[in-house]
Parts: C-alpha cells; sequence; structure tokens
C-alpha cells in the first residue's frame, strides 16, 4: 500500500481526516472524506464515519457514520492538516496489541514520537505572517466571542463548502513539496503597527466535520517574531515591547493573560501602536521545506527496517561498543608537520570510527585538522560531506582548499560546493573550466599508482603511532577504574586477587608502550611532498575527466545550457535522482553544502563515508539531519560555549510540544 498505509496511520494517530479516492468491488470509484473509528484485522478493513459535502443540505449533515472501507480498495489518501476527529482510545491500544497482524499497515512508522516533535518544531522554527485571504470568510464575530470561552465555532453551509474545497487544495499543495505551511488560527493577542499585524499570541483551529465546527487546539502558540509579509519586509519582535524575558512574559500570560496585556500599554502609547485581543480567525503562513517529510520518512522507514546507520542510532541512543572501528586502517596525509597528538587523533578516529565529536575553540587547529582530514579521505578514496548551519564555515574551509598547489599550479580539486542557487552557477562555471583547461592532459596511471604506494609507505609510522597512543588511553582508564574499584568496594578475597592480577597486566603493557611528546611525534610525521602533490594533481585530472564517459552526457548537457536558471533548475533535479547522485560521487567524491540543502543530494541514504559537520554548536538539530542521516560516519566539530543556534520557535510553545510528544529534554530543540 506504500504512501496509503503511512496515510492511514498517520491519520490515526495524529486523530485527522483523509481524503481519499475508492473504488468497491464492482469497480465503482467514489472520492470523500473518512474519519478512521476501528480497524477489523481479519477482513482487513477499517470502520469509518464518511463525510462527502456534495451531500450536506439543512436537513443532511453529509455524515455517514457506521461504514466500512477495505484496505485493498483506496486509491488514494491523502491528509488533511487542518481536520480533527474524535478517535477512539481502543482503537490505538487494539493496533498496538496487533502490531505483528497489522504490519502491512506500517503503523510504526509513525510511532517515533522524537522525530514528530523535531519536525513539529521545524516547521514553527520560522517567521510566521497573515495571508491576506482567508480560509474562513464571513465570521460572526459574536458567534466567535462565545466560541473562545466554548472551544468550538460552528459554520454555516456555505462557509463549510468553502473550507473544504480550500483544505482539499492545501493538501494537495503538501503532497506537491511545496515551501509553505498554513494553519487556521484564533487570535488572542496582537499589535497593530504602522507596518501592519504582529501576531503574538494565538490558538490553532481545527474543522470537524461531524461537529459542524472548528475545534480550538488547546496549545497556546507564541510569536516571538513575526513578518508583515512572506518577503519578510518588517520584522516584529516580541522583546521590543518588553522589559522583562519574553518567556517571563509567556508564563505571566499563562497565569494572567489580563496582567500581561497591562505590561504592554507603556510601549504601545510611546510607539502609537495599540493592543487587539478579539477573537477574529485568520490564516498564518510559514515558509516550510517541503521535503522534510520525505527526509523524516526515511529515517522512520530505516528504524522500522533496522537499517539505521551508525550515526542515527548514537542520535536515538542506540550506539554500543560493537559498533566502535577497530580493525580497518586508513593512510593519513598531512599538509604540514604543526599537528599535535590530539590533532592527529582527530583524523585517525574520523576516518575509523563511526562517530567522533572533537571540541574546541577558535585557534585549535579544528580547521586545519579538517583540511588534513579531507585530503586523507581522498587519498583513501574515501566519499565526504561536508556541511554547517550557515555558509560561512564552509566557505573558509573551501577558500583554503582552492589555494593548494602543485609546482605552482593550483590543483583541481574534485569538490563540489552547492547550497543556494549562487553557489550553484559558481560551481557549474568551475567544472566547465576544469573540463576545459584539463581536456587535453593526461596521467601516467603506472606512475600514479607508485607514487601512491611510495605514500603509502611513508604514512605507516604515523598511523603505528596513533594507534599505540589510542591504546594508551584506553589502558589508562582501565586501570583508574580498577583501582576505583578495589579502594572503594569491599570485594570478597578472591575478586580481589583477579581484579589485581588484571592490574598488574594492564599496568604491564601500559609501561611497554613508549610515551610520546609532540616534540618526537613531529620526527615520525612525514608532510606532503612535491611527489605526493603531483599524486594529487594527476588524480584530481583523472577523477574530472571521468565525466568525458558517455554515461555523463545528460551531466554535461546540463553544463553545456545557455539559459542560467533553467540550469541550476536542471542540476538540482539531477543532484536528487539517486543514481546520479552515486555516479557524480565517481567524480566529485567531496561534497560541501549547508544542512538545509542536503537533502537534495540523491535519497536520504548512507551516500558518504564520512559527514563533517563543522560549527555543530550552532547547527539546530532538525536540519542537521539531513545530512547525519547521508553519512556512514560522523565527525562533529565545534565549540560548545560559542552562540548557540538562532531558533525562533518560542520556549513556551516549545516546553508544550516536549509535553505533547513526551519528549526527554536530551532532544530539546530549543536548548540542545
Amino acid at each position: 500500500m506504500g504512501d496509503i498505509s503511512q496515510s492511514l496511520s498517520k491519520a490515526i494517530k495524529e486523530a485527522k481526516w483523509l481524503s481519499i479516492d475508492y473504488q468497491n468491488k464492482e469497480g465503482d470509484q467514489t472520492s470523500y472524506w473518512c474519519a478512521i473509528k476501528d480497524i477489523h484485522i481479519e477482513s482487513k478493513k477499517t470502520s469509518i464515519t464518511a463525510f462527502n459535502v456534495s451531500k450536506m443540505d439543512n436537513s443532511n449533515q453529509g455524515i455517514l457514520s457506521n461504514a466500512f472501507l477495505f484496505f485493498d480498495g483506496i486509491i488514494r489518501a491523502d491528509i488533511l492538516e487542518h481536520t480533527s476527529y474524535d478517535r477512539p482510545v481502543e482503537l490505538i491500544e487494539k493496533i498496538e496489541k496487533n502490531i505483528e497482524a497489522l504490519s502491512g499497515l506500517n503503523y510504526d512508522l509513525y510511532n517515533e514520537k522524537t522525530l514528530d516533535y523535531i519536525k513539529e518544531c521545524m516547521k514553527y522554527d520560522s517567521i510566521p505572517y497573515q495571508k491576506e485571504t482567508a480560509l474562513v470568510s464571513a465570521i460572526d464575530e459574536e458567534e466567535l466571542k462565545k466560541a473562545k470561552s466554548k472551544g468550538y465555532y460552528e459554520l454555516t453551509l456555505k462557509q463549510i463548502s468553502e473550507l473544504v474545497e480550500k483544505i482539499e487544495k492545501l493538501a494537495k499543495q503538501d503532497q506537491e513539496r511545496t515551501f509553505r505551511t498554513t494553519e487556521l488560527a484564533m487570535n488572542l493577542l496582537s499589535i497593530s503597527t504602522k507596518q501592519g499585524l504582529f501576531v503574538a499570541v494565538y490558538k490553532k483551529l481545527l474543522f470537524n466535520p461531524e461537529e459542524r465546527a472548528l475545534i480550538t487546539s488547546d496549545i497556546i502558540y507564541y510569536n516571538y517574531e513575526f513578518s508583515s509579509d512572506e518577503h519578510e519586509t518588517y520584522k516584529h519582535n516580541l522583546r521590543n515591547y518588553l522589559d522583562i524575558e519574553t518567556e517571563a512574559f509567556t508564563e505571566l500570560f499563562e497565569k494572567n493573560p489580563h496582567q500581561a496585556k497591562e505590561m504592554l500599554s507603556p510601549t504601545l502609547n510611546r510607539f502609537n501602536e495599540s493592543l487587539d485581543d478579539r477573537p477574529y480567525i485568520m490564516d498564518l503562513v510559514r515558509n516550510y521545506n517541503g521535503y522534510i517529510e520525505k527526509e523524516f520518512q526515511s529515517i522512520a522507514q530505516a528504524k522500522l527496517n533496522n537499517t539505521l546507520s551508525t550515526p542515527l542510532k548514537a542520535f536515538f541512543g542506540n550506539m554500543d561498543t560493537s559498533l566502535v572501528g577497530r580493525k580497518r586502517k586508513f593512510d593519513i596525509v598531512l599538509l604540514d608537520n604543526m599537528m599535535n597528538i590530539d590533532q592527529l587523533r582527530v583524523i585517525h578516529n574520523a576516518l575509523k570510527q563511526p562517530v567522533t565529536y572533537v571540541q574546541g575553540p577558535p585557534g585549535t587547529g579544528k580547521t586545519q585538522s579538517i583540511l588534513n582530514l579531507l585530503i586523507s579521505a581522498f587519498f583513501n578514496e574515501q566519499t565526504v560531506l561536508v556541511s554547517s548551519n550557515n555558509n560561512k564555515p564552509i566557505d573558509d574551509i573551501y577558500a583554503k582548499l582552492k589555494k593548494l598547489e602543485s609546482r605552482n599550479k593550483p590543483l583541481p580539486l574534485p569538490i563540489l560546493r552547492l547550497g543556494n542557487n549562487q553557489k550553484v552557477k559558481e560551481s557549474i562555471q568551475i567544472i566547465k573550466d576544469f573540463m576545459i583547461r584539463y581536456d587535453k592532459l593526461e596521467s601516467d596511471e603506472t606512475k600514479l599508482l607508485k607514487l601512491g604506494l611510495t605514500n603509502r609507505n611513508h604514512m605507516q609510522d604515523i598511523n603505528e603511532i596513533i594507534d599505540n597512543y589510542e591504546r594508551r588511553l584506553e589502558l589508562e582508564e582501565e586501570i583508574d577504574a580498577l583501582r576505583s574499584m578495589t579502594s572503594n568496594i569491599n570485594l570478597e578475597f578472591r575478586s580481589n586477587i583477579v581484579i589485581n592480577t588484571e592490574l598488574s597486566q594492564k599496568e604491564k603493557e601500559l609501561e611497554s608502550i613508549p610515551i610520546l611528546e609532540d616534540e618526537q611525534i613531529h620526527k615520525h610525521v612525514v608532510q606532503a611532498d612535491d611527489g605526493f602533490f603531483t599524486w594529487l594533481f594527476f588524480t584530481s585530472i583523472k577523477y574530472i575527466k571521468r565525466l568525458k564517459e558517455p554515461k555523463y552526457k545528460n551531466f554535461v548537457d546540463i553544463l553545456n545550457n545557455d539559459n542560467e536558471d533553467e540550469q541550476v533548475k536542471l542540476f538540482n533535479t539531477y543532484l536528487m535522482d539517486n543514481d546520479n547522485f552515486t555516479q557524480l560521487q565517481r567524480v566529485f567524491p567531496i561534497v560541501m553544502t549547508t544542512n538545509q540543502s542536503a537533502y537534495r543530494l540523491g535519497a536520504a541514504t548512507p551516500n558518504f563515508d564520512l559527514v563533517i559537520m563543522d560549527e555543530a554548536g550552532q547547527c539546530a538539530i532538525g536540519a542537521s539531519l539531513f545530512p547525519m542521516l547521508r553519512g556512514t560516519r560522523l565527525l562533529l566539530v565545534g565549540d560548545q560555549n560559542q552562540l548557540r543556534p538562532v531558533i525562533t520557535l518560542s520556549p513556551e510553545t516549545n516546553k508544550k510540544l516536549m509535553k505533547k510528544y513526551s519528549v526527554s529534554k536530551s532532544y530539546n530543540y530549543v536548548e540542545s
């Protein structure tokens, strides 16, 4: 059933209506809305409440209760995000007790509350604006005031007809991966400004056809920032109106709305603005990455299939020592001899271990370590994705790589620098220049192989040194633990003998491993010489010349497209096809882009051997998952003492979402 089963599962989980096309056993097709009330396992059908707006009049609600729906008769099923219904509690219990028998429903795909929480946070982590056109027209203000206390607003037949059509349209937009999301909201507190309305506090409204009403959400939502329009011509910020922290204001509003409103009066008078707490209905729109759904579905599906990459297992807290790499050897290449042992360990562990974290303030050599790691990865024929929250750290790394030379000639390193349209245009031009400049240049494969083997022999000593250093650290930790056991815990005589024997063995092994200082390490470091840079130069050309192979004809045709805008669009579309992207990695094994743009890189599966996330402390959780799920190994580089990522999701809304999804503080979208 594929996407249909996912829609059914999500509709049950979130108590939302579905818009379906259905074919009965006689072959007749019908279209209507349905709310799932029960599931019959053996007969593979559901009990539903159906709603058809065309059948509704003053005597008929358009509602058909106790109807049946066979799974295999569903042709299409779209979630209607702006709806709700009273889902029976026992339905959830029934599904969870029979989860294996209902495996075809893919119910577990949406059972990961952490993902659902992060996904919803991402939707609210953007500045909203009010749309001019309304989902519901001709609202009775007096009735709306009553609805504020009742919790629902009854709609007329005309309003229902209009709303149904608009909700259907929005559902189709979601399927088309548009980049905005619209929610129906009831105003609780707004500020009328010269630059437009600042909607600060509101409740979401959901349509329930059974009740013929809009139902107000239990959660009060806060906008710390608000935009005058979709272009963010003017931004309103709540802190500009307050003498206290915005979070303290929202907490006060929860307890005493009247007092909270009074706090705004002095500032409003000074700005010649006014407070508006009338409960009118409006559309709030947020720009929203339409591919978030696809990315998160891939994570959920991998979790369901038990095929999560090790970095994602670590993200979900399922990392164990059996996943730590020990056997495979990689050769380390150093561009200079200024590296200390800890910087060497960064490269060693990133090439070998599934997850590595490097913390350090500016000036501690993190960027130089990344440069050496990238060259080492290229030498070891590894594919790498370098990402970050914004362009600057990526641009800094890219600029330093572009400065590398071989005999006063720039190295044509096969790196794709992607991101926004301008970055793509620049990369396209660089690729075209490379293809022209090095078209006639040939490389000697035998000489390249010989140079590669020579460099590997030079690198053996440093790899052995790092292995020994890692073993020393392991032994020191194990010895400390054993000594702590003998001194702090009362053990039986036989237990003491066993522990002391093990302690003695480890101490002897530790004594056998020499202690090396940085000065001694530099004696063993072999800096990349002319021979290596020659290898790097001609190997890079060999990669680029692969574009002459027939399989890259479509890609080269895109490069030669004269229409820049069309060219960028075709280029990005090409990258999103997984077969195309995997093929392109033969030419460009290193890709650099922002976290937010990583969704364009093939399928949401581990296509890279290594993902390096720079300035990780400034990366929000949600978008960080895009590059993370594309790597077999992960290196996080950052400084936890630097500024946190800029989050527009209000802490008060975040707290309520954490409570809604029962999320632990480890995954706190605002704080972590």
